[in-house]
């Protein structure tokens, strides 16, 4: 137990490092920024990262467009916490690979500016004949350091058969909270979340998507293959080398890194 708690105690000091240093420019930032990231890699081991990797796909954790392994976890987890968002709390998505922060974390990250108040006054959707999309409209208002502000955003929204008014608010309020922390910070937070992912293939195209798709993920394992470091890191995609003839290059690698 208490080594467990000196390894946590020793990433919440760096990234403490990197998100207590905003006013840090250029070089500096950078190797601030470079620094913490190879300490965390180091305390990140896949052994520590087994449970959490047990949170990849819920709510209750991460959502994720597909699964991912733990090097690509690992990476999208300290770009979360160098923005200062949690590893639960579905407060930042992994899609393609890259990590978003959502509509939880964005307001995780508004309550954080001292000084913030405010306030989203959504109106009633339009949404069109089809229902394949949406346009909501977003008052903000905001008290910061003595100054207040508002601004009304028009937001659009990518619609599919299951949602309703409450969902179209919902990815709405995402991007008002987006746009709120961006004009306070300063910063530009990336687009994005699961939900706004569309899964729906048109029929007549499905067979060369999904050709497309496999040849992706085919092309992604063979470099997670080529990168892996250990053997166990290796056995992550046992199950999946077969499916898309990559067995004679796991075997390879496999024994390689018994040397």
């Amino acid at each position: 137990m208490s080594t467990e708690i000196t390894i946590h105690e020793k990433m919440d000091k760096v990234v403490a490092r990197v998100l207590g240093n905003e006013k840090a420019l250029g070089f500096k930032k950078a190797q601030i920024v470079s620094t913490s990231i190879v300490e965390l890699r180091s305390l990140l081991t896949d052994e520590y990262m087994k449970p959490i990797m047990a949170l990849q796909g819920n709510k209750l954790g991460f959502k994720c467009d597909k699964s991912y392994p733990v090097d690509v976890v690992r990476d999208c987890l300290i770009e979360a916490v160098f923005m200062g968002l949690q590893p639960y709390g579905n407060e930042f998505n992994i899609i393609a690979g890259n990590c978003y922060p959502t509509k939880e974390g964005l307001g995780s990250l508004l309550k954080k500016i001292v000084g913030l108040t405010y306030q989203l006054t959504p109106h009633l959707p339009r949404i069109n004949k089809e229902s394949t999309s949406a346009a909501v409209k977003f008052d903000i208002d905001w008290s910061y350091k003595g100054s207040k502000g508002s601004h009304s955003i028009e937001i659009p929204i990518r619609m599919n058969r299951s949602m309703g008014t409450d969902a179209v608010i919902g990815k709405g309020t995402r991007k008002a909270r987006k746009w709120l922390y961006d004009h306070i910070t300063g910063n530009d937070i990336p687009e994005g979340s699961v939900e706004d992912i569309d899964f729906t293939f048109v029929q007549n195209d499905s067979s060369s998507i999904n050709q497309k798709l496999e040849a992706q993920e085919k092309e992604r394992i063979a470099k997670f293959i080529e990168s892996a470091k250990t053997q166990d890191e290796l056995k992550q995609v046992e199950s999946e080398v077969g499916k898309y003839g990559l067995s004679d290059q796991y075997i390879l690698k496999f024994e390689n890194l018994k040397k």
